[in-house]
């Protein structure tokens, strides 16, 4: 009988522990091998670019980066590889902007690890995964809506973003955001041109155009 090839897996998530807890439940799984991990993009990245994988498991929110933009990244940098989405956050509105950046499937942490074998190898077959608690009629619901260009901001742009719509200086978001003047100056300027806008008040048409909460 010919062994089964195991699936090749990229753990991406900034927890030193949950990463060595994950990385021995996959070491008893016959059907698994962990052949990378990384705490954030630029350490995933650079492993995609040297070793061949199949499934990437993504923690959504990374510090100070995107989990759903790394996602965009793998999927271009691996085509063939399959990404899947791994977080505490159930909020249907992120898993959709999980799978519209590229990712097959979409799991959550608290889900038995034998769910989660399951799920990998569902990507890894080409199908989708959702976790049962979550609507599939409405995630599709939400991939089908025209995409809102707030979408195109990584999540620290629209936290910028929510301050700058509220009118808050750039010393304002600085000290909430506890970053400098600077860095909020060139997250502003990618916003005015991830948005196509000129200035702040066409940034806040936009918003309202396109119902961007500013309480989020």
């Amino acid at each position: 009988m010919m062994d089964v090839v195991p699936v090749r897996i990229l753990l991406v998530d900034d927890h030193p522990v949950f990463r060595l807890g994950l990385a021995m439940l996959f070491d008893r799984e016959p059907g698994v091998e962990l052949v990378g991990e990384a705490a954030g993009t630029s350490d995933a990245l650079q492993l995609a670019a040297e070793i061949a994988i199949d499934v990437a498991l993504i923690d959504v929110v990374l510090p100070g980066e995107d989990g759903i933009e790394l996602a965009a990244q793998l999927h271009a940098l691996q085509p063939e590889c399959k990404i899947m989405g791994l977080s505490m956050i159930d909020e249907p509105t992120k898993i959709a902007e999980m799978l519209h950046a590229g990712a097959s499937g979409y799991m959550l942490k608290t889900q038995p690890i034998a769910e989660l074998v399951a799920a990998i190898f569902t990507v890894r077959d080409g199908r989708r995964y959702l976790p049962p608690r979550i609507s599939s009629d409405r995630i599709d619901y939400l991939l089908a809506r025209p995409e809102s260009p707030f979408a195109r901001l990584t999540a620290r742009e629209r936290e910028v973003a929510v301050h700058l719509v509220r009118g808050n200086s750039n010393l304002d978001i600085a000290n909430v955001l506890l970053i400098s003047e600077r860095t909020v100056e060139t997250h502003r300027q990618r916003i005015l041109k991830k948005l196509g806008a000129h200035s702040i008040v066409e940034v806040i048409g936009v918003a309202v155009r396109h119902r961007f909460h500013v309480t989020q």
